[in-house]
């Protein structure tokens, strides 16, 4: 039977045999379904989420409406199982991640220009994933606090004069204790 199959399968040709842009055309071939197959984790992770929050809502509604116990048993269920699709999703994203790393190497390699660039400057091994996170956290807060610092002095400016005045004389004032 393995006589048969291997007479069927052709064999592979040595990667001398094609062009540098055959190559690289196989290569973004690869990569492309490689970006389709972390779309796909990223449509599992949203799905996820989404289940997770519906669950975890009805077991609220359980616990508010039935009975407290029966929702005190059915939270840590829930919370093991999105820990453990969690994990599979996050496993599976991060192998594509190196993947589309190692294959932005070898197009670059072939190409021997810098052509793919973004796993390899942005992706999951460029910055460590706690660091990402406070720099964002830095961004948001930030711009939030710009935000309602220019909407307190846009509201100050619309009162009247002997209001602004009042809270100009608050401002002076040392802080008293409560």
């Amino acid at each position: 039977m393995s006589d048969d199959l291997t007479s069927r399968v052709e064999k592979p040709v040595p990667a001398t045999d094609f062009t540098k842009k055959e190559e690289i055309q196989i290569l973004l071939a690869e990569y492309v379904a490689t970006r389709q197959e972390l779309f796909s984790r990223y449509t599992a992770l949203v799905s996820l989420i989404s289940i997770g929050s519906a669950s975890f809502l009805a077991i609220i509604g359980v616990m508010l409406t039935k009975s407290p116990l029966a929702g005190l048993f059915l939270l840590p269920i829930l919370a093991v199982i999105l820990w453990y699709g969690l994990n599979i999703i996050d496993f599976d994203t991060r192998a594509a991640a190196d993947h589309l790393e190692t294959l932005e190497a070898r197009i670059n390699g072939v190409a021997e220009k810098r052509l793919l660039t973004w796993e390899s400057d942005h992706g999951l091994r460029a910055r460590p994933m706690a660091q990402r996170l406070r720099q964002r956290l830095r961004e948001n807060v930030g711009t939030v606090f710009q935000v309602s610092r220019a909407l307190s002095e846009k509201a100050r400016a619309k009162l009247p004069t002997w209001i602004q005045g009042l809270l100009s004389q608050g401002d002076d004032r040392p802080d008293r204790d409560m």
